[in-house]
């Protein structure tokens, strides 16, 4: 449906890497711990990033998008 649009939208605004550790854990499954050692990083690390998407996601379906005014946008 349309949310998932909109947390699509939300992932492409992220950085890269915020977006690549979200996808891992979220579309293939994978465990903190795993992602942490993949990318060389600390698990802390893995979980900001994590709770950045997720926010990320949250703020998309919070703010319903503008109308689509065309022609006549400032």
């Amino acid at each position: 449906g349309n949310d998932l649009r909109h947390v699509e939208a939300a992932l492409r605004s992220l950085p890269e890497r915020t977006r690549q550790i979200f996808l891992l854990n979220r579309i293939h499954g994978r465990k903190y711990a795993e992602i942490a050692k993949a990318m060389g990083l600390s698990q802390s690390a893995v979980e900001k990033h994590m709770m950045r998407a997720l926010e990320a996601c949250k703020a998309s379906l919070r703010e319903p998008s503008p109308p689509r005014t065309p022609g006549n946008a400032p």
